[in-house]
């Protein structure tokens, strides 16, 4: 494994991994990525992916996404996601995703 160095939202390695099956190295990165993920959370390790916002203009796109919201989530589920987005600022804890 190689530090290749500092990246705009992220720290860069390389992992040359040698495997005797060339025609599953799809699967093989696959599985790797999983399991570097999973120790990750496993000690704590969250990485901070960019926040990006979405602005729909279109009344009508607006619209269907807000009906979209209404069928798919009850509202326990509506309540923790508008929890989810909170600013830290109002003193909401924010427990991480996936624990």
């Amino acid at each position: 494994m190689r530090f290749l160095g500092f990246g705009e939202n992220a720290l860069e390695f390389r992992l040359l991994v040698w495997t005797r099956e060339p025609h599953g190295q799809q699967q093989l990165r696959s599985d790797l990525y999983f399991r570097i993920d999973a120790s990750l959370r496993r000690h704590g390790i969250e990485i901070p992916f960019p926040h990006r916002d979405l602005r729909l203009r279109d009344p009508a796109l607006l619209e269907a996404v807000r009906a979209w919201l209404r069928r798919s989530f009850d509202d326990d589920e509506r309540a923790a996601a508008r929890a989810e987005r909170e600013p830290a600022r109002l003193g909401h804890a924010r427990e991480p995703l996936g624990r």
